[in-house]
Order: structure tokens, then sequence, then C-alpha cells
């Protein structure tokens, strides 16, 4: 091989090495994978806005645009011209935010992010004004459009860059208003029932976090409210964990969904915690099958809104599908506790009894009507060796 052809290959590789360089900058927006998708495709799509590429300018969201282009008129501030000025410094960061190829132009994906980025902080906003400020808007006058706008706005594959919407909010933010872009995306619902850390504890909380998007920024409150519960719960006196499922679990479609980002959301490389995608797992160890959700329904921890036991059952089985375990895994102590407390004979008996002769009324009214047999024929013997003996 001669220099020349050597140095020309040796070239190319290194011009391909810094392309690899510049693209290993840990994207923190993905597509969701076909194997996960196959679940439930319509968990994964917006149902009624588009917000980043992935979904831009898919018919059936089309008429959201038009709302995008009144809020970006609502949100006051700066001029567009200075909101795409702006945004254009911050473009090709914000494109190695994306793991996917944006086929965008440069001014179609400035464009998108103004109108998405302006629509999202304006939508928030609105979300925490009283409702004489929303009485005129049509996204808040039908319910089940503004749930749907909240559910879309924290998709897994339908998220901006955090300091996109930072920048904007900035821009847009008018004198005298006091509240910053996280208290506003904190009051966005997760559609899970479970612990909230606490207004006080929000600033220590995000004191050295940088939210990536509004995805990461729910799962960080929500992994803070699992780990505070998950290490201040106390065993009690009968050998059960008395902060075992830290709130009641209300499940419902929407439960679902949220829960289905939320376990996806353990593959970004940037979050360490397993606290969502545990208790999920954890979960599916004690359902089985409907008569363990009928269980769980009978001692208050689970109220179902899906209509049967056994869809709950089908929906744990197949939230934990596809969730590895590794690492410290956050019931573990709780898992030891049951098992030695199920080892112990008398625990073993009591749930035999308790499965054999109690588990409904007639087989516990026929042990009371033996156990009253028995007696009555104790009694019977007992007078019957008593009259023996005084004949005698």
């Amino acid at each position: 091989m001669s220099e020349d052809i050597s140095d020309e290959i040796s070239i190319r590789i290194d011009e391909r090495r810094s392309d690899l360089s510049d693209a290993s900058e840990k994207p923190s927006i993905f597509k969701i994978h076909g194997q996960l998708r196959s679940e439930n495709e319509e968990a994964y799509e917006p149902k009624v806005v588009s917000i980043g590429p992935y979904h831009h300018g898919k018919r059936k969201l089309k008429e959201m645009e038009k709302h995008k282009l009144r809020y970006l008129t609502c949100a006051g501030g700066e001029s567009a011209e200075e909101y795409n000025i702006a945004l254009a410094n911050l473009q090709d960061q914000a494109r190695r935010c994306y793991a996917e190829e944006i086929s965008l132009s440069e001014d179609d994906f400035v464009d998108m992010l103004c109108l998405d980025g302006c629509f999202v902080i304006e939508f928030l906003r609105k979300n925490k004004t009283p409702e004489s400020h929303t009485k005129n808007d049509p996204i808040f006058q039908m319910d089940w459009l503004q749930a749907a706008t909240e559910n879309d706005l924290i998709l897994f594959e339908n998220q901006l860059p955090f300091f996109v919407l930072r920048k904007l909010f900035d821009m847009t933010k008018s004198p005298g208003e006091e509240e910053n872009l996280i208290d506003l995306a904190i009051d966005l619902p997760l559609w899970l029932n479970l612990p909230d850390p606490g207004l006080n504890s929000h600033s220590m909380i995000f004191k050295h976090y940088k939210p990536v998007h509004l995805l990461g920024l729910k799962h960080k409150i929500l992994s803070a409210s699992f780990s505070d519960e998950t290490l201040d719960s106390t065993t009690n006196s009968n050998g059960t964990d008395s902060k075992l499922f830290l709130n009641q679990l209300v499940s419902s479609d929407k439960v679902e969904s949220s829960s289905r980002r939320q376990r996806i959301y353990m593959s970004n490389p940037t979050e360490t915690s397993r606290c969502i995608s545990d208790y999920i797992t954890f979960m599916d160890f004690l359902i089985d099958s409907p008569s363990d959700v009928e269980t769980l329904r009978s001692h208050d921890i689970i109220v179902n809104g899906l209509g049967s036991d056994e869809a709950l059952s089908t929906m744990f089985n197949k939230l934990s599908k596809y969730v590895y375990l590794g690492g410290r895994f956050c019931y573990t102590e709780i898992f030891d506790d049951v098992d030695k407390y199920s080892r112990k004979r008398w625990h073993i008996w009591r749930a035999y009894l308790v499965r054999k002769y109690f588990n409904n009324p007639w087989s516990f009214i026929a042990v009371l009507a033996a156990c009253a047999l028995l007696l009555l024929a104790i009694v019977q013997a007992i007078f019957s060796i008593l009259q023996y003996t005084k004949q005698k």
C-alpha cells in the first residue's frame, strides 16, 4: 500500500472518529425501540399535540397548530423574530439532544422550537392560573382536551430540551411574574397517585439538578418521593411493612401510560435511580393473577379503575416486560422480611387455615357449624360420663 493511500485512509478514519466524538454527547431524547412499542403502540403516540421533531407534521395533530400560533401571540415579551434569533444560536446544541437524525432544515427546526416551546410554556402558565384566566381558551374549556394535552407533554418522544424552554420562558416572562419554570412544570400532573416530596423539599431536590426535559423533571420528583418513602419505611408488629405501598395506587389506563413512560425513561443513561422501574417490578412480583389483585383491593392497596381484576393483572404483567434488574433493588429488604415471615411454622399453618377454611363466608359458616357440633359432642360425652359415674 502506497504512503499516499495510507494517509488518505487515515484522514477518513480520523474524520469518522471526530463525528463519533461529537455524537457521543449523551443525547437525552430518544425514540422507543420496536420491541417495547409493540406492547401498546398507542401508549407512546401523542393524541392531540406534537412537541419536538419526532412527531412533527403528523396529519392527526394538525388541528393543534393553530393553538400554537395563538399561544405564541399570547406569550408577549419579545417578537417572534427575536425568539428565532435566540433559538438559532441554540439549534446545534438542541439537535444534539436528539438521539435520532432530524430531517428538518435549519429554518424549520428553529421554527418548530419556537412554536412548540412557546406552546408548552403558555400551557404551563395557564394550567397554573385561576379558571378566570382560561375561560376563553378552547383547550381549557374541554376537560378531555386539557387532559390529553397534559398527557402528551410528558410523552417519552414528545420532548424539547429544557434549556430551550428556559430560554423562551426568560424572554416571555412578565415583570410581575414570580413563578419560575420549574414551579410551573411541577404542577403538570403525571397521573400517578404517588407521594410528592413536598414543596419545602423542591429547592433541595433541584439545587444541583438540571432537567433535560419535562419528563426528566417529573421523573426526578417521583424518584425523590420513592427514595424518601423507601428509606424511611418501618416494620410494624405484624411483620409487614407499614409504608410498603407509599400511598394507595389508583389504577387506570392513564396510570398504565404514565408508568410506561417512566419505565422507558429508566433506559436514559443519564439517570441512575431505579426507584420507579423497581416499583413496577415489585408490583408484578405481587400480582400474578386476578386473585392477587382481589387480595390487594380487599386491603385498600389498589383501586382498580380498569374494570376487571384480570385487566389490571395483565397490565402489570406487561409493564414489567423487558425490565431487567441490575444493581441494588429498592425492595430487597422487604423481600427478605417477607421470606423470613413466611418461613415461620405458625404463619404457614395460619395461612393454610385461612385459605382452606376461611376464604369465603360459606366455608367460615361450615367451620363454625363443625366446631359447634364438636362442642356439643364433647358436652354430651361429659354428661354421659357424669351420669354413668352417678349410677355407679
